[in-house]
């Protein structure tokens, strides 16, 4: 298994380096640099502040799905490595069962290692912050052969008469990412997980901004 993972690896390298040749900047999943945290992202070249750098992948649930306390509650439980994300539109994206760095043609897009970003450390700010992402039909992905890079299926597709009845395109997948808020070269990337305050926090997590935590999670102030 080793050998097949390292294998993987090299291949993976390679297209990284093919494509920061292209764009001037690619994405690589490393050892991070924060003590015991394990694996973080780290952008290999130069990245201008607003460009996209990587895609949650794994399983979308529409909203119309979660309303259901005890479900969700049940069905999400097990989050120990906090890679349950949720869009302020309150779509879930589960990257629990995504790769880290094995890409195969089921798992082919090099971009798609947003679920390893970690928090940043304590006095480090944020580099990156979440973006939704809607793949649109007006994209014509499956035109172009690029349907097969969105990296994120439906666990249950969208209701018919649920709030994708009022996009104004059609959708053909909700995604989510990761986007520079400055000008990043050559270091590690780190967003604001901005966890729930109603929930106890891990001995790692620190608040970047209290109000933003607010705004977020719609907590009204004491």
């Amino acid at each position: 298994i080793n050998a097949a993972i390292r294998h993987y690896q090299m291949i993976n390298l390679a297209k990284t380096a093919l494509i920061r040749e292209q764009l001037g900047f690619s994405v690589l999943s490393l050892k991070s640099t924060i003590p015991e945290a394990g694996r973080g992202i780290f952008v290999d070249g130069t990245a201008l502040a607003g460009s996209l750098l990587a895609f949650f992948p794994g399983q979308i649930w529409p909203k119309e799905y979660l309303s259901n306390a005890a479900f969700s509650t049940a069905l999400f439980k097990d989050d120990n490595n906090y890679q349950l994300s949720i869009r302020y539109d309150d779509i879930l994206i589960d990257s629990r069962k995504a790769p880290y760095t094995v890409l195969n043609d089921a798992n082919c897009n090099p971009w798609a290692v947003a679920h390893i970003a970690n928090h940043p450390p304590k006095d480090v700010s944020a580099n990156c912050r979440t973006v939704m992402i809607n793949f649109t039909e007006k994209m014509k992905l499956d035109k172009a052969g690029l349907e097969r890079y969105i990296p994120n299926t439906y666990a249950r597709e969208p209701m018919v008469t649920g709030p994708r009845a009022l996009d104004r395109d059609l959708i053909r997948m909700h995604g989510f990412g990761i986007m520079a808020v400055r000008d990043v070269s050559s270091e590690e990337l780190f967003y604001d997980y901005r966890l729930s305050p109603g929930n106890a926090y891990p001995k790692w997590y620190h608040p970047c901004d209290e109000e933003g935590l607010k705004r977020r999670w719609w907590e009204e102030e004491q």
